[in-house]
């Protein structure tokens, strides 16, 4: 039986915040098949209704593309799944070359310092590698001194059932263990239509990026939004090259 591995090609998400820990998890964790963070990234869009009368400015956060067109855009599929026999289920994910982004509560994890002991809170971990004989596994976490800035860290085997199983007693999510693993047919057909639903959505995207920022700084700035959609814009440049002077245009005329 194999006593240790650790999945090759995770690259921690670090540019910017983006939406929250499950999809800076996300990210990472499309890297060990290859597929590069612009991906998830330019499939996630905002949809903004101001009203002149109350001058609120509505925001809906969501993804571009449906689960299905992203599987067959990337190759890879997310599958939710739930774990009794936490360690060995995710040795056999790992085993199979497959990452796993996992519900934790931050009461028990040392690495969450403002929650350790202190405050139950729900958390997500990228499980990508164990070690039999040291009984750890390998993770993607928070470093515990920047909010949005994630390493490569190992966490005991007794930790991590402490941690999921409480999390899936107080969080109840469906979200609580995804596993990302090959699709299964897949036609090209189906990856070109989706890539060409991404490039129909630029155009309404920078629209929206250039609305709020005109919104955010003549009325209130909102910082967390600001960083992902300027995260968001560098993404745009690396996918889509011929949109950059598109960008450049909205930008400037913000």
């Amino acid at each position: 039986m194999m006593q240790k591995k650790v999945l090759k090609n995770i690259t921690h998400y670090n540019d910017c915040w983006f939406r929250n820990c499950f999809y800076q998890q996300l990210v990472a964790a499309y890297g060990a098949f290859g597929i590069p963070a612009d991906y998830v990234v330019c499939n996630y869009t905002i949809d903004l209704d101001f009203n002149e009368d109350t001058q609120v400015l509505d925001i809906h956060e969501h993804e571009i593309l449906s689960d299905s067109e992203f599987n067959a855009l990337t190759g890879v599929c997310q599958k939710r799944v739930r774990f009794q026999d936490v360690v060995k289920q995710l040795c056999t994910a790992i085993r199979a070359g497959n990452p796993v982004i996992l519900g934790a509560d931050s009461f028990y994890l040392p690495s969450r310092i403002q929650y350790y002991n202190q405050k139950h809170a729900p958390h997500y971990l990228l499980i990508y590698g164990f070690d039999l004989k040291r009984k750890t596994f390998t993770v993607g976490e928070n470093d515990g001194i920047a909010i949005f800035h994630f390493t490569e860290k190992e966490i005991p085997f007794e930790v991590i059932e402490q941690t999921y199983h409480s999390f899936e007693e107080r969080f109840a999510s469906p979200d609580s263990a995804v596993q990302l693993e090959i699709a299964k047919k897949c036609p090209l057909y189906l990856r070109a239509d989706a890539m060409n639903k991404l490039k129909k959505d630029l155009r309404k995207k920078l629209h929206t990026i250039r609305l709020f920022l005109s919104h955010a700084f003549g009325k209130k700035l909102d910082r967390g939004r600001i960083v992902v959609l300027v995260g968001i814009c560098g993404q745009i440049y690396q996918l889509f090259p011929n949109s950059h002077e598109t960008v450049q245009l909205y930008v400037r005329r913000t």
